[in-house]
Formats: structure tokens, sequence, C-alpha cells
């Protein structure tokens, strides 16, 4: 089994399904298709790494990001955020603290070198 665990919080199942695909291999990947139980999970599964899409219904990737940064339990997880908002975007999402970003659409490679930087550095 996978050392490391992974949660992918997107409302996109084609996304899910692309970083499944990618890394599951190498990882345990967790998924929630929106903010709301993308909390909940990364409280209950204390993953090692969050990837976190920043437009979903009901509470946005910023707001997850913020509430997670925020939280003494789920603070040190590293965050890469996924946007197809472009630099902006991704911007914002640094500004809750995230620590990465990859703008969509992105490649295989460019996800997996980014999760081998966030994960080397936790």
């Amino acid at each position: 089994m996978a050392d490391k665990k992974i949660l992918i919080i997107d409302d996109e199942e084609d996304i899910r399904e692309l970083v499944k695909m990618t890394l599951g291999d190498k990882y345990e990947i967790i998924e929630a298709y929106d903010g709301l139980s993308g909390l909940d999970i990364a409280r209950e599964e204390k993953p090692d790494l969050i990837l976190l899409d920043m437009m979903m219904p009901i509470v946005s990737g910023k707001d997850v990001c913020k509430r997670l940064k925020s939280s003494r339990d789920t603070c040190k997880i590293p965050i890469v955020i996924l946007t197809a908002g472009g630099i902006e975007a991704a911007m914002k999402g640094m500004s809750e603290k995230a620590d990465y970003f990859i703008i969509k659409p992105f490649s295989t490679d460019q996800l997996e070198a980014k999760v081998e930087q966030a994960l080397s550095k936790n």
C-alpha cells in the first residue's frame, strides 16, 4: 500500500479521475467532490497533501484553503491549488497560504512534478 495519502477536492469528475490514473500507483488517493465534504475528509483523514480546485459550489477552494490553514489540525498539510481561472485565481489561493498552484489544463508530468515537490518539503 502507498505510504503517502493525497486528497483531491474537485467538483470535476474528469480531474479526479486524471489524478487517480496519474498518481494512484504511487499514492493512496482519496476524493471529495465539493469543498464542504473536502473539509470533513481532510480533518478526518489527515492526508499528506491536498489538491484543491478553486472554483467549486457550496464552499470555494479559497475558503477551504483558508479554513484548513487556520486549523491547528490541518495547517501543516501542503495544499496545491488547481485552477482554470489563470494566474489571478491562483494568486487568490496563494493569499490564503496555499503552498503551490497548477493552472488547468495541466499535463500529467506537471502534476507529478508538483506533487513530488510538495511532498518532498513535507
